[in-house]
């Protein structure tokens, strides 16, 4: 559709085209990974998973770049699907090849030069409660321990924080659709997993994946009965810095039964919520959904330009100390995250997420 970008309706048409692209960036994706099998849960070794992509590896990456394994030869089996297990492993190589390589000007997928060392480990491990504290979303227990490492070049703070988000991509315009992560994340928690990842500027990668070691009882457990989501009438202002994110954010809450207002940064979320409270008098009563209320509950990202989660929290605790407020992120490095709900955020949420999963932490944290 070709519309002046004078026309009132232009901005919303430009959004659904540009949403209609990652649409079918992810559905091209999706299509490529459901080739590879019906979907079936089962016992497996995960060396045998490590090995089939190792074999696809050797044909197609720079021979400039060694692979190296250690595999634990008495490794227990996990419960899982194998062709899902195999697309996450692989997606995350490929990450790794494509940070020890140099792209080449001719071609959108071959190196034209590279050079270093992926290595790739199997083992069991046990997560206790300290480490469980200090990294959200981990479970203590037993696990089966996937470790992959590069020589690459590294990530800054910001990316380690957004790898995991749908559409983040570090790459050119074209060259890649930031969902080779996000889908390495949702196989590792539809599995029942953790992931985490360690990486410095200059000194490479290590992307650490925790599956759960398989026994008698994950045989009998019975499937758990889907969840509804909970549904309210508060008012919650979304502060995040992708448009695409805060669009799909409201029309999310608004299903179930909230009042939205959305900022596109730290700054401009402050003043939002400065004016909503001024207004309701010092924000003494509840909104239940009335525009001219007091804001309930602000869902912050932790990772923006400028004003980050933190800082964003911060200010609005100048304003309300009892301001309520949950954290969203596509992944935390290293208790960051832990930090800030120790400075006093009331909850947090992993992207990306169901509309059950974020209806459950925002009731969680508004009958706090």
């Amino acid at each position: 559709m070709n519309l002046s970008k004078d026309d009132e309706n232009y901005e919303y048409v430009d959004l659904i085209e540009k949403a209609g692209e990652r649409a079918a960036e992810l559905t091209s994706q999706l299509l490529a990974f459901s080739r590879r099998g019906k979907y079936e849960i089962q016992p497996l070794n995960l060396n045998h998973c490590v090995n089939n992509v190792i074999k696809l590896l050797n044909r197609t990456i720079d021979k400039n770049i060694e692979i190296t394994t250690d595999l634990d030869k008495e490794l227990p089996v996990v419960k899982g699907d194998p062709g899902q297990l195999e697309q996450a492993i692989m997606n995350i190589c490929i990450n790794a090849v494509q940070a020890m390589s140099v792209p080449n000007q001719d071609s959108e997928t071959l190196p034209s030069s590279a050079g270093g060392t992926l290595h790739i480990e199997t083992k069991v491990v046990h997560l206790d409660e300290e480490y469980v504290r200090s990294h959200l979303g981990a479970k203590s227990g037993d696990y089966v321990l996937l470790s992959i490492t590069d020589t690459g070049c590294g990530m800054d703070e910001e990316t380690k924080a957004k790898i995991f988000e749908p559409f983040f991509t570090t790459k050119e315009p074209g060259k890649g659709t930031g969902l080779g992560m996000a889908m390495v994340y949702g196989i590792v928690k539809n599995h029942g997993g953790y992931i985490s990842v360690y990486s410095e500027i200059g000194e490479g990668s290590t992307i650490k994946i925790y599956l759960p070691i398989a026994n008698e009882t994950t045989d009998t457990e019975q499937k758990p009965q889907e969840r509804k989501p909970l549904t309210g009438k508060e008012t919650i202002l979304v502060i995040d810095d992708e448009e695409v994110i805060r669009k799909v954010l409201k029309n999310m809450l608004e299903k179930l039964g909230y009042t939205v207002i959305l900022a596109a940064n730290g700054k401009e979320g402050t003043e939002i919520y400065r004016s909503y409270y001024s207004s309701s008098g010092n924000g003494n009563g509840r909104t239940e959904g009335n525009k001219n209320g007091s804001i309930d509950l602000v869902i912050v990202d932790m990772i923006m330009p400028k004003m980050g989660g933190r800082k964003t929290y911060h200010e609005l605790k100048k304003i309300n100390p009892n301001v309520k407020v949950l954290l969203a992120s596509g992944y935390t490095q290293n208790g960051t995250a832990q930090q800030i709900l120790d400075e006093g955020v009331q909850g947090f949420v992993h992207k990306p997420f169901s509309i059950t999963e974020l209806s459950e932490k925002v009731r969680k944290v508004l009958e706090e």
